[in-house]
């Protein structure tokens, strides 16, 4: 981020939004508007792009970096940052006791929920077939417009499949007032705000996860 930064990439104009990015070690060629939503804004004033700038320039005074990623996973970009002088070490996955030690399902202890998690959307997964839930989630920042929310059910109600849906609390409210009736009340629509992630990527019954951060 400092380094595209610097080199005029950020923030992103609408002159710039088809000006390939090249200079990203390990990367293919990005198109500047194909960057998260928060470097859209032209103006260096914009809080998301500062609040997510900041610990990348303070990562330049770091002696090490651990990442919590693996090498099969990301083995090009990691040999690259390293290739880069960056002393980087993949430290991952860094998962929850459960998944670890298959002991307790109900431990899911990251430490890095932003608002209490719902434990009864495993209940109602329990109740559904194999491989039959189709999940979303839009993470802690993404949102979008009525119309397209709008868009998205007519989408998921052509499924005709079990949804589950987690949508952050700030936002649940004014999405619930443009969903239809039929499509809130239905037995196989499960909404809620936050849920223990890990969990559910690792429940039977979800087979598809579509998320957006």
């Amino acid at each position: 981020m400092p380094a595209i930064s610097s080199q005029g990439y950020l923030p992103v104009t609408d002159d710039s939004k088809l000006d390939p990015i090249t200079s990203i070690p390990g990367h293919p060629p990005l198109l500047p508007k194909d960057l998260p939503s928060f470097f859209q804004d032209a103006d260096f004033s914009n809080y998301m792009y500062n609040f997510k700038l900041r610990p990348f320039q303070r990562l330049q005074e770091a002696k090490s970096i651990l990442i919590n990623t693996f090498d099969d996973l990301e083995r090009d970009v990691l040999k690259a940052l390293n290739d880069d002088k960056i002393n980087l070490f993949a430290a991952g996955p860094f998962l929850p006791p459960a998944l670890l030690s298959k002991e307790d399902s109900r431990d899911n202890r990251t430490g890095t929920g932003l608002w209490p998690e719902d434990q009864e959307c495993i209940t109602w997964l329990e109740n559904q077939k194999e491989s039959s839930v189709l999940c979303i989630s839009f993470g802690s920042i993404a949102s979008l417009s009525d119309i397209q929310f709008k868009e998205l059910v007519l989408g998921l109600e052509a499924s005709q499949k079990p949804i589950l849906w987690a949508i952050r609390p700030n936002l649940k409210d004014s999405i619930e007032s443009v969903l239809p009736k039929s499509f809130l009340e239905s037995d196989h629509v499960y909404l809620t705000s936050w849920v223990p992630q890990t969990l559910i990527l690792s429940h039977k019954s979800v087979k598809i996860l579509q998320i957006r951060c």
